[in-house]
């Protein structure tokens, strides 16, 4: 296997040079930095280059350089600003290497450079707006590295030291995506047996003992010892609080039992707890954590298909009431998430499949391609292989980190279009006990639903209300209650327990509903009740 490359980018006076040189040195590898291979080869600086050829020229010399250091190994490389506004740049550096996003404000990019004479995309008169529009332009492309590392307040040494630690924690073959909160930034790492690099992983991410495991029966029969094991092999202790399986368990009975045994263990407000296991794991977790001494650090390990693309991601954190799911919560992010392929072999067949309705979920609200890729390769990804699995885990947390980013406590529409299909699927799920149908069951029953009602409102085509339909059979997922043997259900009992629904306005329900796949909105208008009813009694 080629020793992976470790790769710089980000905005112009960032650092990545100088860091780049003490990066190199500390694992030593060998230092590139294309700028410098661009004059070298031309024999002109950049800014001779830009005054004699124009930039279009620049960015042809650029491209042939990224894609020849890109097909090298083991080199520390150093990319120019722009570098990463161009997918085939992008492409190149991620086949081989690891993303590195040396993150600066424009404040502080504008300090440092406000005199250079080197700078060509900075010759105006007002440097600092320039600098304020030319960074938010190319954001969304330096938010595509694996890590992100903040820099305003680090010296390039400690910069090196932070990026020197992932480079240690993240195995060959594994990805990370951020999601980047400002200071509350942190990282969700993909990739397979990761249970060996955890402890260097926590390490990497600045995370302080005591570690306390909360997991539940099963789970901790399947994954427990070898968490044990990898912390015995770096010498740190790991405590553990087992909890039974199961929905029933997400309630503040078992938060308060939580409470109660880390008050026994002593845990400091400095310590880290680290949820293992599905959704009602990271959920009862996150709570827990959020709640307890204010505040403790969170490390989300899940091990559904659902969690590791949707239920461990984005800091909703809660437990049930018995009227509604997830009434009780907060916003609480973890410090890191490690989603673990390899614990998706020891999930039943039908609580794996759930997940793929999360996934389906995603490419109806916003990525056409995503929901392509689930279409053509349900076969690939049914049988669990590993290279699907980690397309589309590492798409889906994508998606979900970039609407986090924008709107992390749901205060506008954009996250809440994360909740296509929860309407409808919330209620399926209160009306029968949180027992009988699985989370991603009822939302599959929801999408089903939601997009009847769209269909019904002239909004979407009939051929999308069929062609989502498919995919869902396609992954062996209901379309409606009577498929998974429920009954006894009436389209009252659904539409009492929606009025619950926590994304209401006063007692207008608001929907999120499909035009197309690939685009979704959220709808404030009122919908006739007996319209509603009648959407639900297709799915009973």
């Amino acid at each position: 296997m080629k020793r992976r490359n470790i790769v710089l980018i980000g905005f112009m006076g960032s650092g990545k040079t100088e860091v780049g040189r003490k990066l190199a040195q500390v694992l030593g590898m060998e230092f590139v930095d294309t700028d410098a291979l661009i004059e070298q080869q031309t024999q002109m600086s950049i800014s001779d280059i830009f005054r004699k050829h124009g930039e279009s020229y620049f960015r042809k010399l650029e491209m042939n350089i990224v894609d020849k250091v890109a097909k090298e190994e083991g080199l520390v490389i150093s990319t120019g600003g722009g570098v990463p506004t161009f997918e085939e740049n992008l492409k190149a550096l991620r086949s081989n290497g690891l993303l590195f996003y040396l993150r600066t404000s424009p404040i502080a990019v504008w300090k440092r450079i406000k005199d250079a004479t080197d700078r060509p995309l900075l010759d105006v008169s007002d440097r600092f707006t320039r600098i304020v529009e030319l960074l938010e332009s190319r954001e969304p492309f330096y938010r595509r590295a694996d890590i992100i590392v903040h820099t305003d307040k680090l010296t390039p040494d400690e910069v090196a030291s932070q990026i020197a630690a992932w480079v240690a924690a993240i195995p060959q073959g594994a990805r990370a995506v951020p999601v980047c909160l400002e200071e509350r930034t942190y990282h969700i790492i993909i990739g397979n047996e990761l249970y060996e690099s955890i402890p260097k992983l926590l390490t990497a991410a600045n995370l302080k003992e005591p570690f306390v495991l909360l997991t539940d029966e099963i789970v901790s029969s399947l994954h427990a010892r070898l968490y044990a094991e990898a912390f015995r092999a770096y010498d740190k202790d790991l405590h553990f609080i087992t909890v039974p399986p199961g929905e029933m368990t997400k309630s503040l009975d078992y938060a308060i039992h939580l409470y109660d045994k880390l008050v026994e263990l002593n845990m400091p407000r400095d310590g880290t707890l680290i949820a293992l296991g599905g959704g009602v794991v990271t959920d009862l977790g996150g709570f827990v954590a959020a709640t307890y001494m204010r505040g403790i650090a969170l490390v989300n390990a899940p091990t559904t298909l659902l969690g590791q693309i949707d239920a461990a991601i984005g800091g909703k954190v809660g437990v049930d009431h018995r009227r509604a799911k997830n009434l009780i919560g907060c916003f609480y992010q973890p410090k890191l998430v490690i989603a673990d392929i390899s614990t998706l072999k020891t999930l039943p067949e039908r609580a794996y499949r759930e997940g793929f309705a999360e996934a389906i979920k995603y490419g109806v609200i916003g990525d056409e391609e995503l929901f392509d890729f689930l279409e053509r390769k349900s076969d690939a990804l049914l049988a669990r292989d590993q290279e699907a699995l980690m397309h589309v885990i590492r798409r889906c947390c994508e998606i979900k980190a970039r609407i986090v980013e924008l709107d992390e406590e749901e205060r506008t529409d954009k996250r809440a279009l994360l909740n296509y299909g929860h309407t409808f699927g919330h209620a399926i799920e209160v009306v029968t006990g949180y027992q009988q149908v699985l989370h991603g069951e009822a939302v599959a029953i929801g999408m089903v639903a939601a997009a009847h009602l769209s269909c019904m409102l002239g909004i979407c085509s009939n051929d999308m209300v069929e062609r989502q339909t498919e995919v869902l059979r396609k992954y062996k997922l209901p379309t409606s209650l009577a498929e998974i043997g429920v009954t006894g259900v009436s389209a009252r009992q659904l539409y009492n327990a929606m009025a619950l629904d926590k994304k209401r306005r006063g007692k207008t329900l608001r929907f999120i509903l499909p035009k197309r796949i690939g685009e979704a909105f959220v709808t404030d208008k009122p919908i006739e009740e007996q319209l509603l009813v009648e959407v639900i009694n297709t799915i009973i």
